[in-house]
C-alpha cells in the first residue's frame, strides 16, 4: 500500500478536536512504568527488529502465495509469548494476548503480501543506512515491528482490558481486495468481538491514514476479424479503436484533486504485419471522492463506446467490426471510505502522536483499514516506524533512524493502548 499527502482534498481541514481529558489520558500513559519499561524494551530489541524485517523481507509472498511467509510469522508469535496462535481458514497468522476486561479485543495487523510476482529474487542488502529489497517496506518491517510489540507488552507487563489479536493478514494487495481483513472482521469466529482495528503500514511522519481510495480496475478487450497488413489493409483495427478510447479517456476533467486514472498495460497483436484480431487494456481509477469515481467510471465507459465507434465508422463494413468488452479485474470494489473525526480510535491515535512529540499528518491510501471503516467499525492505518523508499519496486527500502523509528513505534503503541484500555 501507497499512501498519499493530498491537501485541500482529503477532509484536512483540521485534525480532529481532543476531549478535554484525552491528552491527560495519553499523558499519563506516558508516564506510567509498565509503557516506559515496554518504550525500553523496544529500545533494546531494535537490532532484532532490523534481524527479523530482513528475515521475513527474504520469505517469498506473492499475492495469494503467502503461506510460508504466514506460517513462519506464526512461529514466531508463538516464541514471542502470543496465545492461541494458528493459521485461520483465509491464511492470515493471528494470536491473541488476553486482557483483563470484557470479551472485546482490538484488532492490530500487518500484512503479509507484496506486489512482486513470484520467481522474483529477494535478498536483503544494505547501503549506508538503507536496507533494500522488494517488499521490504510494503509491508515486511510492519510485520516485524507487530511481533516487537508483543515482546515490549509482555516485558513492561503490560496490562489492557480488551484482549490484544495480533494478525499479519492476507491479501491486501492487488487483487487481493483485503481478503484477510474482510474475512477477520466479517466471517472469523473473532469478527463480533473486535471493536477497532488499527493496520501498520511503513512510515515515520506520524501519518494517520484516516481515509480509504476508492479503486476501479477494468480490463477492456478489443475484437476484430483480423489479417494481413497490406492484403487486409482497410479491415477495422482493434488496436486503433483501443487508442481512439484512450485519447477520449485521457480528457476527463475531473472534479476532485484526488481523482487519477491510468492506462498501465496494453497487450496483444500477432506480428507487425498483421491487422490484430484481439488487443486489450488494463485501466486504474482512483479518488477519494465517490461521486467523482462513479462519474470517471461512466466517463471511461463511454469513452470504450464511442472509440469503438469512431473506428467501425471509419472502417466497418463487409470485412466486419470491432467489438470491445469491458471485464473488472478486482473481485470486489475498493470503496471510498472515511472514519468520522469524532471516533476515539481516531482521537486516540491523535493524542498519542502529539504526546510523542510529532504532529499527526491526516492522509488517504488504498489499505486494509478501508474494511472497517466501510463497514462502521472503527479502522485506522498507522506508521510502523520506518520511512519508506520506492515502494513497489525492485530498489524498495527502508531507512535506518532508531531515535525516529523508536519514536514513531512508541506513538502507535500508545495508540493501540489508550484503545485497548477503553
Amino acid at each position: 500500500m501507497i499512501r498519499y499527502f493530498m491537501p485541500g482534498a482529503l477532509m484536512l481541514a483540521a485534525l480532529p478536536p481532543i476531549a478535554s481529558a484525552q491528552p491527560v489520558t495519553a499523558e499519563a500513559l506516558r508516564r506510567d512504568p509498565a509503557f516506559k519499561a515496554a518504550q525500553a524494551h523496544l529500545a533494546r530489541d531494535y537490532d532484532r527488529i532490523v534481524a527479523e524485517t530482513i528475515r521475513i523481507t527474504e520469505i517469498p509472498a506473492p499475492p495469494f502465495k503467502e503461506a510460508e511467509r504466514a506460517s513462519a510469522v506464526a512461529v514466531m508469535m508463538r516464541e514471542a509469548g502470543l496465545r492461541d496462535v494458528h493459521i485461520d481458514e483465509e491464511g492470515n497468522a493471528v494470536g491473541i494476548r488476553p486482557g483483563t476486561g470484557n470479551q472485546s479485543m482490538v484488532a492490530i495487523g500487518a500484512h503479509l503480501d507484496t506486489v512482486f510476482p513470484e520467481g522474483t529474487p529477494i535478498k536483503v542488502r544494505r547501503e549506508g543506512d538503507r536496507l533494500l529489497a522488494p517488499g521490504i517496506s510494503d509491508n515486511s518491517v510492519s510485520v516485524a515491528v507487530l511481533l516487537a510489540f508483543v515482546r515490549a507488552l509482555d516485558a513492561g507487563a503490560v496490562k489492557t482490558k480488551q484482549d490484544l489479536l495480533f494478525v499479519a493478514n492476507v491479501g491486501e494487495e492487488e487483487r487481493g481486495a483485503f481478503r484477510g481483513v474482510r474475512y477477520l472482521l466479517q466471517r472469523s469466529p473473532y469478527h463480533s468481538r473486535i471493536s477497532a482495528f488499527i493496520g501498520l503500514e511503513p512510515g515515520n511522519t506520524g501519518g494517520i491514514t484516516n481515509v480509504g481510495i476508492g479503486v476501479r480496475r477494468y480490463t477492456v478487450t478489443y475484437k476484430g476479424p483480423g489479417g494481413h497488413s497490406m492484403f487486409a489493409f482497410g479491415t477495422v483495427n482493434p488496436a486503433t479503436a483501443m487508442a481512439e478510447t484512450i485519447v477520449r479517456f485521457d480528457r476527463y476533467r475531473p472534479l476532485d484533486r484526488t481523482t487519477v486514472w491510468n492506462v498501465g498495460l496494453v497487450s496483444g497483436g500477432t506480428s507487425i504485419n498483421t491487422i490484430p484480431a484481439s488487443v486489450s487494456m488494463s485501466v486504474d481509477m482512483r479518488s477519494t471522492n465517490a461521486a467523482d469515481l462513479d462519474r470517471l467510471d461512466m466517463f471511461f465507459r463511454k469513452a470504450v463506446a464511442d472509440g469503438t465507434t469512431a473506428e467501425n465508422a471509419a472502417r466497418g463494413g463487409a470485412k466486419g467490426t470491432v467489438a470491445a468488452k469491458i471485464e473488472t479485474v478486482l473481485p470486489i470494489e475498493r470503496p471510498v471510505t472515511h472514519i468520522p473525526d469524532d471516533t476515539m480510535l481516531l482521537r486516540n491515535a491523535v493524542s498519542a502522536i502529539r504526546s510523542g512529540g510529532m504532529e499527526p499528518s491526516m492522509r488517504s491510501g488504498s489499505s486494509d483499514s478501508a474494511i472497517p471503516q466501510d463497514m462502521g467499525l472503527p479502522g485506522l492505518t498507522l506508521d510502523s516506524g520506518m520511512e519508506y523508499v520506492a515502494p513497489h519496486s525492485p530498489t524498495e527500502a527502508i531507512v535506518l533512524d532508531r531515535p525516529t523509528n523508536l519514536r514513531v513505534m512508541g506513538n502507535t503503541l500508545a495508540t493501540l493502548l489508550l484503545t485497548a484500555n477503553q
